[in-house]
């Protein structure tokens, strides 16, 4: 929902974060970067859960999807 998400970000686009207001609710892209080592499909999944609950609950609008997109693995070596 493009009026939503310029309430709480100032724009369609922040850190990483989209939102689409579709027919079906709102449509979520998290673009994130993963530690080495830790298993990608259950981090996705945990931040699928915790973000749909998080939104549905501070918003009260239907989430359509949330697509999740792996930017980086970060090694650690700093």
């Amino acid at each position: 929902m493009e009026s939503l998400a310029q309430k709480l970000t100032g724009n369609r686009i922040y850190n990483g974060i989209e939102l689409r207001e579709q027919d079906t609710g709102l449509d979520i892209q998290l673009s994130v970067i993963v530690r080495y080592g830790i298993r990608m499909q259950e981090v996705c999944r945990d931040l699928q859960e915790n973000v749909r609950a998080a939104v549905e609950n501070f918003t009260g609008l239907p989430i359509s999807t949330i697509h999740i997109q792996i930017e980086g693995i970060d090694l650690g070596t700093k």
